[in-house]
């Protein structure tokens, strides 16, 4: 069942104003066939709607899209939740083992190339950027070398230590060296240790993590992005600007100056501002998670990746944030004042290689509005909502078995967002 209910006045009046400016008409889930056919881009909409076009440019105020059959459609910032470039590569990029893990979560392929006591100097993946990049220790949790094609989901948790209040080198054998970290370059790695400086060479490093007392995770700008690449990186910034001609990004990190990021390394832009609240951005310890093993247990969920342990990807689509969990499996947030209306893109994951079947459902306080259908891995996304939210205590996502049980239904909830009354 669909719910029915509809959003508040300031919510609809600012959907109109989007529809004005576009001066077209949209379906719920697409724009016009031939743009559909011929975009590079398409726009989710905070009514639902998916709009198609050729992306020309991003400001501080709005996103625009040009069509071959349509005149330039203007979309107000503040009706879009999220842009996902069309143009996949064939088969996601293996993934190049070189990463900078940031404290906040962001992950980006780059080499860690050197460290002067106080930042790293980074040299990004080829597709990413031609410039080196300084980064500030303090904001890195860690960052890896040598691992080509391992996902740095992975790394993420070989490169974890329990208790761990010094730096850590994992070595490619497996072997972990703890100190107080001195000094690397591409070359050689020193390490003030219990015994004495002890020196490596970066060769022989898989990678390294940095003091966890030592770590300032950047906060989450209230105004600003989350940009998913297609190698299975995220990134945040404070803002994100394209000038159609350059087709190039213009972002401002929050690690330093501006960066420009080429469009075809893109796969998605997920917008933050004070009238969206990402369910993929919780206190862990307030969501209540409920499964029910198909067998003899489950994998739990997973924040910003799917079970499979690698990034979100649905149809070749790699989403910055979301949700991955195993069919049998439900999460419960708590609806907050101000909550009007949720939405998500649903799907079973990439890594499924088509496979799995599942049902999606979202429940407010015990009571089912919404249902995807069984839904397996050679199936579309699924826009999920709006489903209005108003005056309800509990929201519920929920994955129920298909006809196949519980096997390779790594099911995705990709960009989760809450739409919250504008501040008058």
């Amino acid at each position: 069942m669909v719910s029915c209910r509809s959003f508040s006045d300031s919510a609809r009046a600012l959907l109109v104003a989007a529809v004005l400016l576009t001066r077209l008409t949209f379906t719920p889930s697409v724009g016009r066939a031939d743009d559909a056919a011929a975009s590079d881009c398409t726009v989710l909409a905070v009514d639902g709607a998916q709009i198609h076009g050729e992306l020309s440019r991003i400001d501080g105020e709005s996103v625009h899209l040009s069509g071959q059959q349509t005149a330039e459609t203007v979309l107000p910032l503040d009706s879009v939740i999220a842009l996902r470039m069309m143009k996949p590569p064939a088969a996601p990029p293996e993934s190049p083992g070189q990463w900078l893990l940031f404290a906040n979560g962001d992950r980006v392929a780059a080499e860690a190339v050197r460290f002067d006591g106080e930042e790293i100097l980074t040299r990004p993946a080829a597709l990413l950027a031609v410039d080196e990049w300084r980064v500030p220790v303090e904001m890195l949790a860690a960052v890896t070398w040598s691992q080509k094609g391992t996902a740095p989901e992975r790394l993420e948790t070989r490169l974890r230590g329990d208790g761990l209040r010094e730096d850590l080198l994992l070595l490619t054998n497996g072997d972990r060296v703890t100190g107080e970290l001195l000094t690397f370059d591409e070359q050689n790695v020193a390490i003030e240790t219990s015994v004495g400086e002890i020196p490596i060479e970066r060769s022989r490093l898989a990678g390294l993590a940095f003091n966890p007392d030592l770590v300032v995770p950047p906060s989450t700008p209230s105004q600003g992005a989350v940009i998913g690449f297609h190698d299975g990186g995220r990134m945040t910034v404070r803002s994100v600007r394209l000038d159609g001609a350059v087709r190039t990004f213009e972002v401002e990190p929050l690690f330093g100056a501006a960066l420009r990021l080429p469009i075809d390394a893109v796969s998605m832009i997920e917008l933050v501002r004070p009238g969206l609240r990402s369910l993929a951005v919780v206190d862990v310890s307030d969501v209540t998670v409920e499964q029910t093993p198909y067998l003899s247990s489950a994998p739990s969920p997973v924040w910003n990746g799917n079970v499979a342990g690698g990034a979100l990807r649905l149809r070749g689509m790699t989403c910055p944030r979301g949700v991955g969990m195993l069919s049998g499996t439900s999460l419960t947030f708590r609806v907050q004042s101000g909550d009007e209306a949720f939405l998500a893109v649903v799907g079973i994951d990439d890594a499924a290689d088509g496979q799995g079947s599942a049902r999606f459902s979202v429940l407010l306080d015990g009571g089912e509005v919404w249902s995807s259908g069984e839904l397996t891995g050679q199936n579309e996304p699924v826009v999920v909502g709006p489903l209005d939210v108003a005056g309800a205590n509990r929201l519920t996502l929920r994955v129920d078995f298909g006809e196949y049980g519980d096997i390779r239904d790594f099911a995705d909830w990709c960009t989760p967002v809450i739409v919250r009354t504008q501040a008058k």
